[in-house]
């Protein structure tokens, strides 16, 4: 099982960029270069099972049938999503959902259910990083302080989302190791490097608290979700 989640997280999200992401809504041939690509990506998974044993013919079953259940999925949120009016939030929540309840249950009817630590780690890693970001985006974007003031941003562009990934991605490791006492630290750390534009722009200072809050959010449900369910 967790195999195939490793490899729907790199076929989904790290095989993909923002060009091919938006153009998959106009154009169908973009859905199907997606989906070649998604194959790969859960090849990449599937291959991770030979660290611990051979690879048998269910498993190559289980890859076949992903990847056509992930075509299938994605070809009809092409022809559905450009008639519904759904916002991204909800279109992106559905699609994962279906995408992971496939991947759940023809694993679990294929008997592919065994799992290892070193693996649940890694798919925690993983979600963290482009997942949740994108994730984080979907429900603050609405409060970016840029939405409501010509100022120019004075930052490095894209450095808030490799900010948010790292602190993500040291909040996984604090969590797994029980060093509770690094996140504040780390929090600590992100609010004195805004502490200027906190206290003299209170917009965003709200964005700043929702954004950091929600982060942290995301990545206590993605460690216990998998901790605890698999």
């Amino acid at each position: 099982m967790i195999y195939m989640l490793i490899g729907h997280v790199l076929g989904d999200f790290y095989f993909q960029n923002n060009k091919l992401a938006k153009a998959k809504k106009t154009s169908l041939q973009y859905v199907m270069i997606h989906n070649a690509l998604y194959g790969i990506g859960l090849l990449m998974g599937l291959l991770m099972i030979l660290v611990y044993r051979k690879i048998t013919m269910v498993d190559l079953y289980c890859w076949v049938i992903l990847w056509i259940l992930h075509g299938v999925i994605d070809t009809l949120k092409y022809f559905l999503g450009n008639k519904n009016k759904l916002t991204n939030r909800w279109i992106f929540i559905i699609d994962q959902i279906l995408h992971i309840m496939s991947i759940l249950v023809v694993t679990h009817l294929l008997g592919m259910t065994s799992t290892h630590i070193t693996l649940k780690f890694v798919l925690m890693m993983l979600l963290v990083g482009k997942p949740g970001n994108i994730l984080l985006l979907l429900f603050i974007n609405r409060y970016d302080p840029t939405h409501y003031s010509n100022k120019p941003e004075k930052s490095v562009k894209g450095a808030g989302m490799y900010i948010g990934i790292s602190e993500r991605l040291l909040f996984i490791i604090f969590l797994a190791t029980n060093n509770f006492t690094g996140i504040p630290v780390v929090l600590s750390i992100k609010a004195f490097a805004r502490y200027k534009k906190v206290v003299d722009e209170p917009i965003f200072a709200e964005y700043f608290a929702i954004g950091t809050f929600t982060s942290l959010l995301i990545t206590l449900i993605i460690y216990y979700g998998i901790t605890i369910y698999l």
